[in-house]
């Protein structure tokens, strides 16, 4: 039996697909990924294609990527809002206003439930 055949739960990645899957995290074509770790850019398509312990484990990866970037998002969130309310307490007409628009087009009902807001604005800064 094949290594690319072993039943997913005995077998392992090898380095080159553990390699791989970096690559790909950072948003590289397949062909950079097979230059990177000396195969071919038709090994790097199967394995994204046809392997599934390799499609998981790059899932895997990518959906704690992402769940780290939106718990970071949400933090800075807050401190964001801070400062926008600094800017509206701030005094500054100019920067009242600024921060007033970004609030807005902020909270702005999603498209689809009847409720859109004018696409053009009312005022600019």
């Amino acid at each position: 039996m094949s290594e690319a055949t072993k039943p997913d739960k005995t077998r392992q990645l090898s380095q080159e697909q553990m390699n791989s899957i970096e690559h790909l995290l950072q948003g590289r074509s397949d062909r950079s990924v097979a230059e990177a770790v000396s195969v071919s850019r038709q090994t790097v398509w199967e394995w994204r294609n046809h392997d599934t312990l390799f499609i998981a484990d790059l899932n895997r990866q990518r959906y704690e990527m992402w769940k780290e970037a939106h718990e970071r998002l949400k933090s800075l969130a807050n401190r964001a809002l801070d400062v926008l309310e600094q800017q509206l307490d701030s005094g500054d007409p100019k920067a009242s206003l600024a921060a007033a628009k970004y609030i807005l087009q902020g909270t702005r009902s999603p498209e689809g439930d009847g409720h859109k807001m004018a696409q053009k604005p009312i005022f600019q800064c």
